[in-house]
């Protein structure tokens, strides 16, 4: 599948097999500024698993080709969880709430549980029909490790994984950085980098500031890709899905380019052309160096 058609042999294009098959464990892939451009694409296959049901009345979601949503769901390893339900709807989870003293009182009633009801959980493992997933989403609100212990043979060559992980956890259980790091270096994947911070401000609230700060890192999304010697190792359409994803969701060109040039170093050239980052240098140009077009240090005194 190719993204455009490109006019000359010069010119870069996305020269993918199939489509990437995205993974959404928790509705975050639906919020990102990028959504709609996205799935424009036509390259992305998604499946989100919604276990708030947070999706569940957005009519722009419903008419999308390559896209499933499973309501009331959730990743884990297949047994029944507990949903509870939050008075802010974001903030609900299959994990209990903490206590959250640090929060002001209405920072912590978003949290208080009005509801808790049983929801599926299913092994990333046990699903039929997914031989791979290519991009996988985890927000921070579920057991993220249990998801990925009991994913071990569908992430086996997955090429992205982005993980909500809390500095200051808000629920009970939520899996740390250590804990994901741990299973990520078992399994082929290298920590890339954070994105998206949440920082809390310890200012008071009451709205009679003439400016604001916000110090303190709560969490992060972390971003792992795998290590070096996978890459080394992988084939080609896999190392241009990477770098597809990598581009199109994140904007990293420089690791894309790398990556490319494991392909082909005339292809990574391409892309950096495209992206702007050097110009096209054509071969059948011929440049005369005469007295009014030498450097200024010549000064005509040859």
């Amino acid at each position: 599948m190719q993204t455009h058609d490109p006019s000359s042999d010069n010119q870069f294009s996305w020269d993918l097999k199939g489509r990437v098959v995205v993974l959404d464990n928790g509705g975050t892939f639906p919020e990102r500024k990028n959504f709609n451009n996205l799935m424009e694409l036509n390259s992305f296959a998604t499946i989100v698993f919604d276990p708030s049901a947070k999706h569940k009345d957005r009519e722009d979601l419903q008419s999308l080709d390559e896209f499933q949503m499973f309501p009331n769901v959730t990743l884990g390893d297949g047994s029944s969880v507990t949903m509870h339900a939050c008075l802010e709807q974001a903030y609900s989870s299959t994990l209990e709430p903490k206590v959250n003293s640090w929060l002001s009182e209405q920072g912590q009633t978003k949290y208080q549980v009005l509801a808790k009801f049983p929801i599926s959980s299913i092994a990333l493992d046990a699903i039929e029909g997914l031989p791979s997933v290519d991009w996988l989403l985890l927000d921070d609100k579920h057991d993220n490790v249990k998801i990925l212990e009991h994913g071990g043979k569908a992430l086996a060559s997955s090429l992205a994984i982005q993980v909500r992980i809390p500095f200051r956890p808000s629920y009970q259980g939520q899996s740390d950085l250590a804990q994901v790091s741990h299973w990520m270096s078992r399994n082929g994947f290298r920590f890339y980098c954070m994105l998206n911070p949440r920082r809390f401000s310890h200012l008071p609230s009451d709205g009679q500031l003439e400016k604001f700060q916000s110090t303190e890192l709560l969490g992060s999304d972390f971003l792992f890709i795998p290590t070096e010697e996978r890459i080394a190792s992988m084939e080609a359409a896999n190392i241009m899905k990477l770098s597809f994803i990598l581009h199109a969701a994140y904007q990293f060109h420089d690791i894309c380019y790398s990556l490319l040039a494991h392909v082909d170093s005339s292809l990574a050239e391409r892309y950096l052309i495209e992206q702007g980052y050097c110009a096209p240098v054509n071969d059948s140009e011929e440049f005369l160096l005469t007295y009014e077009y030498s450097p200024d240090i010549w000064d005509g005194k040859i």
